[in-house]
């Protein structure tokens, strides 16, 4: 079965070494994946130099698509120049922020709204065509954030509040406003974010995904399973591998073939085909 994960940070997390083997092995093994991966610019000492050769790495290959996951590093004494300098790689995708606030707007702890440099980031990339991730959004800064763009909105990897008290979970009206974009939620596999406590599995994460689709419909919704940027994962769910595992969870559950093609691959495509971007 076809997958297409809308977040991966293995660009970030493995070293070079690392990085080319696990590429190897997802073209072997996983050979109809397709991984959109970031470069989790939080954790990187040095974010303008690590960037380009970072990136690099997956240029040329079909089934891996580059975008960058906080864009706070750009600061702002040099920030016109150095968004050009993002812009020129070509990301699909890139986040205002991570959990902090910082010079464009409040992350999912921070307390801050979108601000005027914000607003200017936001229309550059959107100019350029390249999707602005609402992921680390603080509620201030999604309200801001839907006010001013043009694209169908993009979350890469968050939850539903609804059912786990989190900052980094998409409450019902933010949901609802995706879905009116004509925009997509990438449901991830973390596990605190899917239940405050105890030991969670892909019956947990199907159980997640039938709330979604129940409530707001099955052509909205995809997976963006942070793997490399999480160690809680559940318990069978690791790997690409285990994806089996959650299809015969979701066939346990009620949910029928076209609706597991679509959630795996099919409505995260349809996405990308709307938005105009394509790899």
């Amino acid at each position: 079965m076809k997958i297409f994960d809308a977040h991966n940070d293995f660009l970030t997390e493995l070293n070079k070494v690392q990085r080319k083997a696990y590429i190897s092995w997802v073209e072997k093994y996983c050979k109809k994946t397709k991984i959109i991966s970031q470069i989790w610019t939080t954790s990187l000492l040095q974010p303008m130099k690590r960037l380009k050769m970072l990136s690099n790495e997956i240029v040329d290959k079909d089934n891996f698509i580059f975008a960058i996951e906080d864009l706070g590093f750009l600061g702002e004494k040099k920030l016109k120049e150095r968004l050009e300098y993002v812009i020129a790689l070509k990301p699909f995708s890139c986040g205002l922020v991570w959990n902090n606030d910082n010079s464009f707007g409040g992350g999912a702890l921070g307390q801050g709204g979108l601000t005027d440099l914000g607003k200017y980031v936001v229309n550059r990339l959107e100019k350029e065509g390249i999707i602005v991730d609402t992921a680390h959004m603080n509620e201030q800064t999604f309200w801001d954030f839907c006010r001013i763009t043009t694209k169908p909105i993009y979350n890469s990897h968050s939850n539903i509040f609804d059912l786990c008290n989190n900052s980094r979970n998409l409450k019902d009206e933010q949901i609802k406003a995706i879905i009116n974009s004509n925009g997509i939620v990438c449901l991830s596999f973390v596990s605190y974010f899917i239940r405050e406590k105890g030991i969670i599995s892909c019956s947990d994460v199907a159980k997640q995904i039938k709330f979604f689709i129940k409530k707001y419909g099955d052509k909205n919704v995809a997976i963006g399973s942070d793997f490399f940027g999480t160690t809680d994962l559940p318990i069978d769910l690791k790997s690409y591998v285990d994806f089996e595992n959650l299809r015969l969870a979701l066939c346990r559950i009620g949910l029928n073939i076209r609706q597991i093609k679509n959630i795996f691959y099919g409505n995260l495509t349809r996405y990308i085909n709307r938005v105009g971007k394509k790899k």
